[in-house]
């Protein structure tokens, strides 16, 4: 959702913003979706172990749905407020974790950003695809980081 996030890039989760529509069942939406810091700095540390250099680091946004409905969508409002990508489960599990006292972080692989504009000749002929080789490459490495993150947090 933030200029120079590519294909395939490395995204670590600060925090969430709730649209999920599953952790205000839980708790009030007043209670914050964060990571904890201890998993951020594992992520962080995994990455330049993995020679990622500064990877896109920051609040994500879960939403709920995939595809835009009859209500407006406000993915610019969060682009101005600097959120760095969207995904659909992160602030669910942060919020459980806080509630029980776990630790938890989110560490993400973009297939695709908003940020970039497309000409309207070049969308008719996009369509999304999360299982292109670059998206597939960020995935093995984002699991690489994962793995190397737990490890160290022991």
């Amino acid at each position: 959702m933030q200029a120079g996030i590519r294909d395939g890039d490395v995204i670590i989760s600060t925090g969430a913003v709730r649209r999920d529509g599953t952790s205000s069942r839980l708790i009030n939406i007043e209670y914050p979706a964060v990571a904890h810091y201890q998993v951020i700095h594992a992520l962080l540390k995994a990455c330049e172990v993995n020679r990622i250099k500064n990877p896109a680091c920051g609040i994500t946004l879960t939403n709920a749905n995939f595809y835009p409905g009859l209500i407006e969508d406000s993915m610019g409002t969060w682009m101005e407020a600097d959120v760095i990508a969207v995904e659909m489960e992160l602030a669910t599990l942060l919020v459980m974790a806080g509630m029980r006292g776990l630790r938890a972080g989110g560490v993400l692989v973009s297939d695709g950003n908003l940020a970039d504009e497309r000409p309207d000749a070049e969308m008719e002929d996009y369509a999304y695809d999360p299982h292109r080789d670059v998206v597939q490459h960020g995935v093995a490495k984002m699991l690489r980081i994962a793995l190397d993150a737990l490890v160290a947090l022991d």
